[in-house]
């Protein structure tokens, strides 16, 4: 019997958002983006593309929340 793992394929935007998410998930889409050298609407469109497969979600409100890596 073989299992069968889901194995996402990342950009290199989102496993570089996934790392600093890691290290601090309190950080904000303005920190991201001067981190990843992106503008901050396309973080924002990142982040939405990254919950929508489940990558990342928020806990506790927009703001003072923090982001959960899955």
């Amino acid at each position: 019997q073989f299992l069968h793992f889901k194995v996402q394929k990342l950009t290199l935007e989102e496993q570089a958002i996934i790392n600093i998410l890691k290290v601090n998930p309190a950080t904000n889409q303005e920190e991201i983006a001067k981190q990843i050298n992106k503008s901050v609407r396309t973080v924002k469109t990142y982040m939405s593309e990254m919950q929508e497969k489940g990558l990342v979600e928020r806990k506790n409100g927009k703001k003072n929340g923090e982001w959960k890596v899955n």
